[in-house]
Order: structure tokens, then C-alpha cells, then sequence
């Protein structure tokens, strides 16, 4: 089976969220990160850079890049294309989501104790409120199960994020 060039898809969800319907602003967010992942101990923390535009007036797609680090495991590096349904049609307030983690594990040894590639479904819950006209403030959980990767399948983890984003 062929494998997803992880870089090739970033590259391809970021240029359609360019080329959507702009019925509202684009968003470029920056948050911190936290990846809790099933078997694994301590969490991944680190930073995260996205950018969401609009589909429809309750609906966005949005594209997250995330680097995290555990010090006992080492990196983790994920992408997380998301479809979004915001309650408010200014999308803001609370939202629901569904999306798709592709995430890499770098670990520090050679050990190999963990797969370096997973694949996760999962979903956002999340709270957009507004400080300006173009600042927001995120708060979101992403629950999530693993569904590739040997021997990984059919485990549940989460990440977190809580940050800015800036709407232009």
C-alpha cells in the first residue's frame, strides 16, 4: 500500500482553502498543542499553525500543522485537515468538527517502540470568542481513534489546543 506524503497533503489542503467560496475572512491561528496518545506516556506539548476559511456561512475547512514534544519519547509532528459547523453564522462561539490526524513520531532512541506513522479520526468541540474585530481567542478539544499504522488500531487519544487566531 502507498503511503500519504504528509507535506503533498498539507500543501494540497492549504491551496483549496484558498481557492473556497470567500463568503467571510480567512483565519491564520497559532496555538499551543497537546497530543495525549493512548498507550503512550506523558503527553506531546508544542506549538501549532493553521489557517480556516469558509465553506458556507456555518460551515469551514481549516488545515492544522502541529510540532510536539515529549521528553521521555521525542517529537511528534501532525496535520489535521477539519470540516467545521459553527453555532453562530459569524463563526463564532461554540463549533462542532470532523477530522483526520496524520501524525508522525520521531522517537529519541532506536528502539522503535511505537509506530512513527498514525492515522486518526476523530472530531473538534471547540469556543471561538472575539477580542477585536480580527483577534480571536480558541479553546478546543479533539478527541480522536487511531485507525492505521501496525498493531495501533482502535486506540483513543486527544489533543487540545487554546490560542489566537487572526481573521483578515
Amino acid at each position: 500500500m502507498k503511503t500519504i506524503n504528509i507535506k503533498w497533503l498539507f500543501v494540497f489542503l492549504l491551496g483549496l482553502s484558498f481557492s473556497t467560496n470567500q463568503l467571510d475572512a480567512q483565519e491564520l491561528r497559532l496555538t499551543s498543542a497537546t497530543f495525549a496518545l493512548g498507550e503512550i506516556p506523558r503527553s506531546y506539548n508544542g506549538v501549532s499553525l493553521g489557517l480556516e476559511t469558509s465553506l458556507s456561512t456555518h460551515f469551514t475547512l481549516g488545515v492544522d500543522g502541529s510540532y510536539a514534544y515529549n521528553s521521555l519519547k521525542g517529537g511528534l509532528w501532525a496535520i489535521q485537515p477539519t470540516v467545521r459547523f459553527y453555532f453562530n453564522d459569524d463563526h463564532t462561539g461554540f463549533y462542532l468538527g470532523a477530522n483526520t490526524k496524520l501524525m508522525k513520531l520521531n522517537e529519541l532512541d532506536d528502539r522503535n517502540e511505537y509506530p512513527s506513522h498514525l492515522y486518526a479520526l476523530g472530531f473538534d468541540l471547540g469556543f471561538k470568542s472575539r477580542i477585536t474585530e480580527s483577534l480571536m481567542l480558541i479553546v478546543q478539544a479533539s478527541p480522536h481513534l487511531t485507525v492505521g499504522g501496525p498493531g495501533v488500531s482502535d486506540v483513543a487519544g486527544i489533543s487540545g489546543n487554546i490560542g489566537l487566531s487572526y481573521r483578515f
